[in-house]
């Protein structure tokens, strides 16, 4: 069944990130890390302003992953992340880039960059001020951001993370 499934991935995720975490102090892996934070939070409740680890707003996720990454620069908001770093295209994007909504940019989530080379992302969505981990619609998720999609057409920025 889905929740069995889910429970079994989310398992299978954080194996591998505590893999990951271990060899981040032999190599420079910030991006791939950055998103296999993100995964291993997917389920997790929408908290307006949390930033984990058990809730998570979308710019508390993304500071939470790119910390778990060895990222410094502190927590922000989506409009705080959307002034930092590179701007990069949509086409140019890669796995762990941060992409944002509206201006002044009101939601961010992480980029996946799938095998078949279509784009999703990782984020908190579903929530707002009054949400506060009571929503089962709201938590860690993953959203197309296609052409076409809801997300597409409001995507604002999009920035390549580095240390």
């Amino acid at each position: 069944n889905k929740v069995s499934m889910t429970a079994l991935y989310r398992h299978s995720v954080k194996q591998r990130l505590t893999q990951l975490l271990w060899l981040r102090s032999c190599l420079k892996i910030t991006t791939q890390l950055n998103l296999l934070c993100a995964y291993a939070k997917l389920g997790s409740r929408y908290w307006w302003g949390a930033q984990g680890p058990t809730y998570f707003d979308c710019s508390g996720l993304v500071y939470w992953s790119l910390k778990q990454a060895g990222v410094s620069g502190g927590r922000d908001t989506a409009a705080g992340y959307s002034r930092k770093w590179s701007a990069v295209s949509f086409a140019n994007s890669k796995t762990g880039d941060l992409v944002c909504f509206g201006s002044p940019a009101y939601h961010i989530g992480i980029i996946v960059v799938n095998s078949d080379g279509s784009r999703s992302m990782v984020h908190a969505g579903g929530g707002d001020s009054s949400t506060h981990g009571d929503n089962p619609k709201a938590y860690v998720k993953v959203s197309s951001i296609e052409p076409g999609s809801y997300y597409y057409s409001r995507i604002s920025t999009i920035r390549r993370v580095s240390k």
